[in-house]
């Protein structure tokens, strides 16, 4: 996640959902995965808060007035700001940066990671759902260190979490992958090194359509499932199911 993200079409779509769930009574912890801003155009997508409130507006009012007021109006775009607002209601979170750019020993880079990684198991422990939000998504471990790496959420630290008794969802993207890449990507969690840790865990994967398309891939405990299956199939009914779908695991 970056700053400048905030917002945006997707961050829409991202609050809808983690509202609709913390409104159900699941205490959420949000881990921003905060990187630096960049020169690109992404996080641009903020037409919709001035020619689509016909569309967005009615699938929860307060959110688009919130981030109309603060994109649109104040131009403010922080996370800390959506904090501070209480936009997810009764949230915990870790928003510290995650930037090892200016470290030049691999090690170190490491070390540097891991240190953030457990601050953040620390900081979100009393939550039961947690959120991840990194710019790119999932990846095994061989990613660490290397650069851009700071832009995934690794399978290892998402196990800790799981281990630790948490449920997960974490953002993903599709990007180019055709269909066979994208399905075995969406099984990450149960494949390689983790998959004793996550062997029992019931996958869900939600894919918002609007602009970009962008996935939240939960796994969740087998004792928590069906609390789980109720609260997102509600949430896929009074208009948010034109937004969003299931994708099937085949």
């Amino acid at each position: 996640m970056k700053n400048q993200y905030f917002g945006d079409l997707g961050d829409f779509g991202k609050y809808l959902l983690l509202r609709h769930l913390a409104d159900a009574g699941i205490t959420i912890g949000i881990n921003w995965y905060l990187t630096e801003d960049d020169a690109s155009n992404d996080g641009r997508m903020t037409y919709y808060l001035k020619t689509k409130e016909h569309v967005f507006r009615h699938l929860d009012e307060e959110l688009f007035d919130t981030l109309k007021d603060m994109v649109i109006t104040r131009n403010k775009r922080d996370v800390i700001a959506s904090e501070d607002m209480n936009l997810i209601r009764n949230a915990v979170y870790y928003h510290e940066l995650l930037d090892i750019s200016r470290i030049r020993n691999l090690g170190d880079k490491k070390a540097v990671r891991i240190e953030w990684h457990q601050n953040a198991l620390k900081a979100l422990g009393s939550a039961e759902l947690i959120y991840f939000d990194p710019d790119n998504g999932i990846a095994d471990n061989k990613v660490s260190g290397r650069k851009n790496s700071v832009k995934y959420l690794l399978t290892s630290e998402a196990a800790d979490y799981y281990k630790a008794g948490h449920n997960l969802v974490y953002y993903c993207h599709k990007g180019r992958r055709k269909e066979g890449a994208w399905e075995d990507y969406k099984r990450i969690l149960c494949k390689g090194n983790q998959s004793e840790a996550f062997s029992d865990a019931k996958l869900i994967c939600l894919t918002y359509h609007r602009g970009v398309q962008r996935s939240f891939v939960f796994a969740i405990h087998p004792e928590d499932y069906a609390r789980y299956r109720k609260c997102i199939d509600q949430f896929l009914t009074d208009g948010r199911e034109v937004h969003y779908s299931e994708e099937k695991y085949l």
